[in-house]
């Protein structure tokens, strides 16, 4: 989580999360992946759909972190899915 931030908030810092990604072995299939809906349970559905309801957005959304951004740096974000994805 701290790259991710660190990322939002220190775009300037990109090279120093790349090299420490690389380093913790990061995924050829980095990037921005979804969970599956259809596995959670309804109380886990219901509390997420609460929260796009008032947010607009997953947390991870939130950072505004584009996929190619996150693929560059060696990163596999497992964001929430939604019935959509």
């Amino acid at each position: 989580m701290w790259a991710l931030i660190t990322l939002c908030d220190a775009p300037d810092e990109f090279s120093f999360v790349q090299q420490t990604a690389c380093e913790a072995g990061g995924e050829d299939g980095g990037g921005l992946h979804h969970d599956d809906w259809n596995l959670l349970t309804a109380d886990e559905r219901d509390r997420r759909n609460r929260w796009f309801m008032r947010h607009g957005r997953s947390p991870i959304g939130g950072l505004g972190l584009s996929d190619d951004l996150l693929v560059r740096a060696g990163l596999r974000v497992v964001d929430r899915g939604s019935p959509d994805d």
